[in-house]
């Protein structure tokens, strides 16, 4: 796996962690995880589920969370509900 490191402004970085804060999502890396499936559309493709579920596993191993199919089922169908209120917010 590969871990990359990027600079965003103060602005940028008050807003992602609000939505943190929020309960939106767990950390910036769950963040960065549901822009980039939201960027590839849904549904996501198979790899890509399997490559989003292997670094959310490998995070959640460093803290000691262990993923089920259910944890992972909940968090898709949280992204899908959030990504369909943002889409009708913008139509």
């Amino acid at each position: 796996m590969k871990k990359i490191q990027i600079e965003i402004s103060d602005t940028l970085a008050d807003y992602i962690a609000l939505r943190i804060e929020a309960g939106e999502y767990r950390d910036i890396a769950e963040y960065f995880f549901a822009l980039v499936a939201h960027d590839c559309g849904e549904p996501l493709s198979d790899a890509l589920r399997k490559r989003l579920q292997e670094g959310i596993k490998s995070l959640d191993e460093e803290r000691g969370i262990r993923v089920t199919q259910e944890m992972w089922e909940q968090k898709k169908q949280a992204f899908i509900a959030r990504s369909r209120e943002k889409r009708s917010e913008v139509a």
